[in-house]
């Protein structure tokens, strides 16, 4: 499962990394880049990792939710 820890990495250090790679920084001056958080995990997450992505607007997919939509 993934945990807290491991989507705080996620969320606050790699996206971060991306961003500053990208065209213009990534937009980090407001010009355009949107980032929409979705992520995916085969065996779920915990609840304090499904906490953590509530607050920061991110879409969590399992392999069960992805089996059952598509």
């Amino acid at each position: 499962m993934v945990d807290r820890a491991v989507l705080q990495e996620l969320l606050e250090v790699r996206t971060t990394r991306v961003l500053r790679k990208l065209p213009d920084g990534g937009g980090a001056d407001g010009s355009g880049w949107r980032v929409h958080h979705v992520l995916f995990a085969r065996a779920g997450y915990t609840e304090a990792a499904r906490a953590e992505a509530a607050a920061a607007g991110a879409e969590l997919v399992d392999l069960a939710r992805l089996d059952a939509e598509l």
